[in-house]
């Protein structure tokens, strides 16, 4: 009975209460709003600095010295030799030019067979050759020898022993300089239809 009565006083308080102050706005605990989180700072990244060595400049070369185009000069043309007489000889090489000496030849000229020799056949002028570079002997004539040959002595004498030296028949034959070092002299001889005919030269082999 009591508690009843305890019961309906609440009820009448309440009620003066909802009076006065009109609806009452239930109270709603929210939980407690956590506090945003914070977005870490990130560390800022750094962009590694790449240190580009600098490529070495090309070292330019020194440009080359242009080296001219070597004048070569022409050997000169000589006259013709009248068949009547031994055709003169001449030696061509890197260096020049020599003119051969008629040291021996046995030719039909008008008045009959001629002979010489030269002994010992000795030029007074020695020309300079380059060891294995290749001589061209040319005629004063315009044929061709029916055969010729070579060889060289390593002394004037006539008697010195000699050795043979592949030479080209035609006119102008060639002849490579495959010499001693040294002073060395060389007989051409030639066979035409006239006769034949030796030219010597001294040369100076390099």
């Amino acid at each position: 009975m009591r508690r009843m009565v305890l019961g309906a006083v609440l009820l009448s308080f309440v009620a003066l209460a909802c009076g006065r102050e009109g609806s009452i706005v239930p109270v709603v605990s929210l939980p407690p709003t956590a506090s945003p989180s914070e977005t870490p700072t990130e560390a800022p990244t750094f962009t590694p600095e790449v240190t580009v060595s600098a490529s070495p400049s090309p070292t330019a070369s020194a440009a080359p010295t242009p080296t001219g185009t070597p004048i070569v000069t022409p050997a000169p043309s000589h006259a013709a030799t009248p068949k009547t007489a031994p055709p003169d000889s001449y030696l061509t090489a890197s260096a020049g030019q020599i003119k051969g000496d008629l040291t021996m030849y046995n030719w039909q000229e008008p008045s009959g067979r001629k002979t010489f020799t030269d002994q010992p056949p000795d030029p007074a002028t020695s020309f300079t050759v380059t060891r294995g570079e290749k001589l061209t002997i040319s005629f004063t004539r315009s044929d061709s020898m029916s055969d010729d040959g070579a060889r060289y002595r390593t002394n004037a004498s006539f008697n010195a022993h000699t050795t043979a030296v592949p030479m080209t028949k035609h006119n102008p034959a060639t002849i490579v300089a495959n010499f001693p070092v040294g002073t060395i002299w060389l007989d051409v001889f030639t066979y035409w239809a006239e006769g034949d005919a030796e030219h010597t030269y001294k040369l100076n082999v390099h």
